[in-house]
């Protein structure tokens, strides 16, 4: 194994005690992650879910906002017909 393993200043060199100590850190690492998975997270859901359906609203605003600015834009388009804007410095010198 390429893993050094260093414990109180000694080099861990038994290939067994290597696999046995990254196996417990796995297994400690694991643990860890399916306590917030399976703990927290059902803590924290009704909140999560809050999140999401005000994502929902917010993206569905952004959708009809664009419909209706561009169903607006062609609107005033057709009323008003073509529309240029020049703008001009106030002072020249």
């Amino acid at each position: 194994m390429v893993t050094k393993i260093v414990i109180d200043g000694r080099e861990i060199t038994n290939p067994v005690t290597k696999f046995l100590i990254l196996l417990g850190i796995a297994i400690i690492f694991a643990l860890i992650g399916a306590l917030v998975v399976f703990v927290l997270l059902p803590l924290l859901g009704i909140a999560i879910a809050l999140s999401a359906g005000l994502f929902g609203v917010l993206f569905v605003a952004m959708v009809v906002g664009v419909i209706a600015l561009v169903l607006a834009s062609i609107v005033f388009g057709r009323v008003g017909g073509p529309t240029e804007f020049h703008l001009y410095k106030r002072y020249r010198k």
